[in-house]
């Protein structure tokens, strides 16, 4: 196990794949410290580092590529670091420290978020919580594993809309359709 991104290991891992990775997986290797990951890549799109000792995830604020993020089963629950993360698909933040709503502030304007994993935190415990998130989360397609449930009135409203919006149309014979 390796408890933190030395500079040893960035020269072993530059030197055999160069500096262009697009994926890397840390998972299970007792991290505490990744303030050198930005220099294992700067075109990093997946991220594992789940299954660490993870507490400070500032290092991460500049892996502005990153697409999907593993964070699972560490300590995380100081996500403001995240909040340049545009590209941001699917974000694993299963088993860490997020206890409230506010802990999420710092995501709200990540509008590629479609797949967020808080299953395991203290937040799900907290009543209408799934509700509040996906409001919070207008592009949020799935949450704890669970596809977004879109009511019938919702559905109901959308067709209402699409139909007054229908303008008349005449056939061959000049009568409206």
């Amino acid at each position: 196990m390796i408890a933190s991104i030395t500079e040893e290991i960035v020269v072993s891992i530059t030197e055999r794949f160069g500096t262009a990775l697009t994926k890397i997986n840390l998972a299970n290797n007792g991290l505490r410290d990744i303030s050198n990951i930005e220099r294992l890549s700067t075109q990093l799109e997946r991220l594992n580092v789940s299954e660490n000792c993870l507490i400070d995830i500032r290092p991460l604020a500049r892996l502005t590529s990153l697409n999907h993020l593993n964070l699972a089963y560490n300590e995380v629950s100081d996500l403001s670091c995240l909040i340049n993360l545009k590209s941001l698909e699917q974000l694993d933040l299963q088993c860490n420290k997020i206890t409230n709503l506010n802990c999420l502030k710092p995501l709200q304007n990540l509008n590629s978020l479609r797949v967020l994993n808080l299953s395991g935190n203290d937040i799900c415990s907290s009543i209408g919580y799934q509700s509040a998130v996906f409001s919070m989360f207008p592009n949020l397609t799935y949450l704890d594993g669970q596809l977004r449930v879109v009511s019938m009135q919702a559905i109901e409203d959308s067709c209402v809309a699409a139909v007054s919006s229908l303008v008349p149309v005449e056939d061959s014979n000049n009568e409206e359709i």
